[in-house]
């Protein structure tokens, strides 16, 4: 079973969840919105744009629709370019998410209309709208992150609440970083992403990794957080990788690929070593090999492996993802998630036999510190710990 959740508000959260039976996460102001991860989706209400398209109960993915930004005029729009943020880090609280396309780091440059990614329904597990630690959040419409260098701001969710209690007038990300007066300040700027790395028509990951020097972490390390983390400097980075998805994948089957985003597991494998991520029952007993990872933002296969997925309700508690170290029996090298485990992160109200049948592939997500409490055991996990996301390409 998963482990006791940490998680600040987490009763009050979950206890909102069952009632309002709202998506993973709400979606943002129009240009930077997306739907959730199989539930519903409700507007960030942010001016002079169109509102999100909701998702019906029987839905996967949303859409979400999208108006001219300050990065280029209407028919600029790429449509079908996609992204999927992944909070691997496990250091930073969870997150949500202002930029801006441009070549110099200025407050005006961010949009003076869209509010931060995600905004509207809370994120599960929390009573506000975020990418969570150790989570993901998918954003359907991606193109107001192209034509450009991308600026990266991710602002703790948890102050940003704070700060524009629910019912007060919610800020742009204009004013957030610095216009018409501004003045939150819990903001963590992440090296430039350099122009072309977010390709136009493909779904984009992008995922939020490393720590924060030793002064704000006593705790960081290169075991814990990579091996480019120093003391003075930290290490926090975005790793981005596009995907091409496959959308005609037959019933009862699964289109996946494997990305490795945990520091953690990146220190345990060193120069040579290799993750193997397998699908099947606990235990390896007719399961498949799936993957070979190795350093931090590694994919495998190249293309999506096609895989006999649960075709009954019970498969969805006996199948799942395992990943072993080569040269560590079981501990810190091995974790193994049934799918309704890993749905459990992502959309805890979810049924198993609609999120899995979207037709999509799916990018089975290695995320967390090995050396903390996985998911997937008895003892508390808070996000950080080792553990499979199981996401559907928005």
């Amino acid at each position: 079973m998963l482990g006791t959740w940490l998680k600040g508000a987490l009763v009050a959260c979950l206890a909102a969840t069952i009632v309002g039976a709202a998506g993973f996460i709400g979606c943002g102001s129009a240009s930077l919105g997306g739907a959730g991860f199989g539930g519903g989706s409700s507007s960030g209400g942010s001016s002079g744009g169109s509102p999100d398209t909701g998702v019906p109960d029987e839905g996967i993915i949303g859409d979400a629709t999208s108006d001219a930004t300050s990065d280029g005029p209407a028919d600029a729009v790429a449509p079908g370019t996609g992204a999927l943020f992944v909070h691997a880090s496990p250091d930073l609280p969870d997150l949500r998410f202002c930029w801006y396309v441009g070549a110099a780091d200025a407050s005006d440059a961010f949009s003076a209309t869209d509010q931060a990614f995600p905004s509207g329904a809370p994120a599960a597990f929390s009573n506000y709208p975020a990418v969570p630690r150790g989570g993901a959040a998918p954003l359907a419409d991606a193109s107001s992150m192209l034509g450009g260098d991308l600026y990266l701001v991710g602002l703790e969710a948890n102050q940003l609440e704070s700060f524009e209690p629910a019912g007060s007038p919610q800020h742009s990300c204009y004013d957030l970083m610095g216009g018409a007066g501004g003045s939150f300040s819990a903001i963590h700027r992440f090296p430039v992403i350099p122009a072309g790395t977010v390709v136009q028509g493909l779904t984009s990951v992008i995922a939020v990794a490393g720590c924060l020097p030793a002064l704000n972490d006593p705790n960081a390390s290169t075991q814990r957080c990579g091996s480019s983390w120093s003391a003075l400097g930290g290490n926090l980075h975005v790793d981005v990788q596009a995907f091409s998805e496959l959308t005609t994948v037959p019933a009862g089957q699964l289109a996946v690929q494997a990305q490795q985003l945990s520091s953690g597991i990146a220190s345990l494998l060193g120069d040579g070593g290799a993750a193997v991520v397998s699908f099947g029952p606990q235990g390896g007993d007719g399961g498949v090999s799936v993957a070979t990872l190795s350093a931090e933002g590694n994919v495998d296969p190249v293309t999506a492996a096609i895989l006999d997925a649960a075709t009954v309700p019970t498969d969805y508690g006996r199948l799942g993802f395992g990943m072993d170290v080569t040269g560590f029996d079981g501990g810190a090298g091995h974790i193994w998630m049934s799918l309704e485990q890993s749905l459990r992160l992502v959309q805890p109200m979810e049924n198993p036999a609609i999120y899995y049948a979207a037709q999509t592939t799916f990018i089975v997500a290695v995320v967390g510190d090995p050396n903390a409490p996985h998911a997937a055991s008895d003892a508390a996990y808070d996000g950080t710990g080792l553990h499979v996301l199981v996401l559907p390409l928005p």
